[in-house]
């Protein structure tokens, strides 16, 4: 079953072969402020608005700050300043062939751009892969006043340890992911995987892909991805999952009903597990609430981060 799943799969890529590879240029993104962590490397970042409740927003694996792109035109910009960082290897940031790219070396540089800005208090608002940076930053507050979050956001966080999909599972097969990446067009990777984790797939527009692909050019886009697949899991996570019940701050979980990469029963748990949490169940919603219910998303984030 698996041979033939994967057959369908490499004809499918065949026949698509010849198809659009957009450049972060054409697609209309620009790089925006740099904030660097070492004398050449940095991590690109965007604000917007100019109100008194900070937020900071971490995107999750394989996207960019884009992601929050529906989510950010909902948030009244006199209420809120939003800093939306691309994390290590996405987006414009740097993709040093050092092979750090860990939700643990994630955490470190939101923790180094937090503490330089000076953002202790904000609201950290975080999907997936960078649901997890968000809790080991928050984790780290516990001993660094200085990263304390005056609020958490979590968006179907990769918050345990689970079953990786397959798409991730298939980046980490050096042999094949090359194979698949030489044979497959940009515009089919993003809509197979797109078609992965959204519930309702007629929100993956033409627009939608090319916020996907327009980074899928640049120099060591397939290391950097590959990279932070193969470094998905820490080693023993049960040393983190278990100080969840030490992060008092008050969360809002945000968790798809059909989300089929990270179970609905992921963040049940979650929510019995952080002390100060509540839970918010979006109907026909999968893995990606930022892009499938933008304005939802906005309106929880406002009326939470307001409270």
């Amino acid at each position: 079953m698996r041979q033939a799943k994967l057959c369908a799969f490499l004809l499918g890529a065949l026949f698509l072969a010849a198809g659009a590879r957009a450049a972060a240029g054409e697609a209309g993104y620009k790089p925006a402020s740099r904030f660097y962590y070492s004398e050449k490397d940095f991590l690109n970042y965007e604000t917007a608005g100019s109100g008194p409740a900070i937020l900071v927003f971490l995107h999750g694996f394989g996207a960019s700050l884009h992601v929050w792109d529906d989510v950010i035109k909902y948030l009244p910009k006199d209420r809120f300043t939003a800093y939306l960082l691309d994390l290590k290897g996405a987006g414009f940031s740097s993709r040093p062939r050092d092979g750090r790219y860990s939700i643990r070396d994630n955490a470190d540089l939101v923790n180094k751009f937090i503490k330089a800005n000076d953002l202790s208090g904000c609201t950290l608002v975080a999907h997936s892969f960078g649901g997890a940076v968000a809790l080991f930053s928050a984790m780290d507050s516990l001993e660094d006043p200085a990263l304390k979050p005056g609020k958490l956001v979590l968006i179907d966080p990769a918050a345990y340890p689970a079953r990786l999909p397959g798409y991730i599972r298939t980046l980490r097969i050096p042999g094949l992911r090359n194979i698949l990446y030489s044979l497959t067009t940009r515009v089919f990777q993003v809509r197979h995987i797109l078609g992965k984790v959204i519930y309702d797939r007629s929100v993956i527009t033409g627009e939608l892909v090319r916020r996907y692909t327009a980074f899928m050019g640049q120099k060591n886009f397939a290391y950097a991805l590959w990279k932070t697949a193969d470094q998905m899991v820490p080693e023993r996570p049960e040393q983190y999952t278990s100080r969840y019940k030490d992060l008092k701050y008050p969360a809002l979980i945000i968790w798809g009903k059909e989300d089929r990469v990270l179970l609905l029963a992921a963040g049940e748990r979650l929510a019995k597990d952080l002390p100060a949490a509540q839970l918010a169940v979006l109907a026909k919603c999968g893995h990606d609430a930022p892009e499938e219910f933008p304005e939802v998303t906005a309106r929880l984030i406002e009326t939470f981060a307001a409270q």
